[in-house]
């Protein structure tokens, strides 16, 4: 009803791995997911982790799936409890993280490209008419469940310089 429905602090890609400006469509929303690894996190620091220690992936609930690196769903996994699916080509999804302290950052430009959403469990209860308890309940059941939206949901990912003025007001800078 064009009113605010939601606020919350993200963490998106670090400077050398930026998340993309794009326009996408969340089409359903993936509880308890398995993040299948990007071939490329997995040459950088993934691979140098293994021929290191070879217990590396079953320490991080790793998996190798015809070739493939897959972390399981569970409590440690990168991408948390929950997934927005929103096919575009850079391969970019808003999602959980256990890694919550990152939302207390002033830098919080840390992730490979993703975004990740400090208040997820809201917004898919939002966005699928559910209730926190149901939400709960089918995390507890720890089997991964893809649920589509009713209706694709726009996101847009943009990035806007903010400015603080000697008054303490901040301005957008209209020159970026």
């Amino acid at each position: 009803s064009g009113q605010q429905a939601l606020v919350s602090r993200v963490v998106v890609g670090a400077p050398d791995k930026p998340t993309p400006i794009l326009a996408a469509k969340a089409v359903a929303v993936t509880i308890n997911p398995a993040w299948h690894v990007p071939k490329s996190i997995v040459v950088k620091e993934i691979q140098p982790k293994i021929d290191q220690d070879s217990d590396y992936l079953e320490s991080k609930h790793m998996e190798m799936e015809n070739g493939e690196v897959v972390q399981l769903p569970g409590p440690d996994n990168a991408l948390g409890t929950v997934k927005f699916e929103l096919p575009n080509v850079f391969n970019v999804y808003l999602h959980d993280t256990p890694s919550k302290h990152a939302f207390l950052s002033d830098d919080r430009a840390q992730s490979h490209g993703c975004v990740r959403v400090e208040q997820i469990r809201p917004l898919t209860e939002h966005m699928l008419g559910i209730t926190d308890d149901e939400l709960q309940q089918a995390i507890a059941d720890g089997k991964t469940e893809s649920r589509r939206l009713q209706q694709p949901i726009p996101v847009y990912i943009q990035y806007f310089t903010a400015i603080a003025r000697d008054d303490g007001r901040t301005v957008l800078d209209r020159k970026s």
